[in-house]
């Protein structure tokens, strides 16, 4: 199902506050740009600093995998089902946004938007995962790819394989003891655009006129 424009849920003359991303994506973005620029500053400081820089990296690594499962079950806006759009859908985009056309916006990411998130996503994993950038003469003597050690690169490539596996097992798990014991992961696509405070409770934190 495409993606459905904003103005789809408004309520007569007033338009319904919707919940767009929830708050585990949220912390996701916070906690990514904070990290990614201690790794930075960290990464140019150098000596005692990269203590710090290790561990930015490992909890960007951890980030990173925290939203590749959560793009599988997590909030409407958040799955990738929601964004990542096939070839023709992104074109028509491309060539809408090239005619300077006007268009509703989108629930979240737009087709040419989610790409460009898994794209981002991609080189941040190979980044981290891999250590290619890994300079013995900061990092007491473990060498990356682009240092003379291309046998390191095999190791973490085995390492993420690993730790995919693990991550996707256990997901699989938490999937199946949920459904289990509630009967379901989500409630009905328009409860969860809405908001469940608003489709199940009627509670509604502002109106916007």
């Amino acid at each position: 199902m495409e993606n459905k424009k904003i103005d789809t849920y408004r309520e007569s003359e007033r338009s319904t506050r919707v919940l767009v991303w929830d708050l585990p994506t949220r912390l996701f973005h916070w906690l990514l740009l904070i990290c990614v620029i201690l790794s930075f500053v960290t990464g140019i400081i150098g000596g005692n600093a990269m203590e710090y820089h290790l561990l930015s990296g490992y909890t960007i690594l951890v980030l990173l995998i925290f939203r590749l499962a959560w793009g599988f079950v997590g909030s409407r806006t958040a799955r990738f089902s929601s964004f990542v759009k096939g070839p023709a859908t992104v074109l028509a985009h491309v060539a809408t946004l090239l005619k300077k056309k006007t268009e509703d916006p989108y629930l979240g990411h737009n087709p040419l938007g989610g790409w460009s998130i898994v794209a981002m996503l991609l080189v941040m994993f190979v980044q981290v995962a891999t250590g290619l950038f890994a300079n013995p003469a900061i990092t007491e003597g473990a060498a990356g790819l682009f240092f003379g050690n291309p046998g390191q690169l095999w190791i973490q490539v085995v390492s993420i394989v690993a730790t995919a596996a693990y991550s996707a097992a256990g997901t699989l798990i938490v999937i199946a003891v949920t459904k289990l014991l509630a009967g379901g992961l989500r409630v009905d696509e328009d409860s969860e655009i809405s908001g469940l405070d608003n489709a199940l409770h009627g509670e509604r934190g502002f109106e916007i006129t």
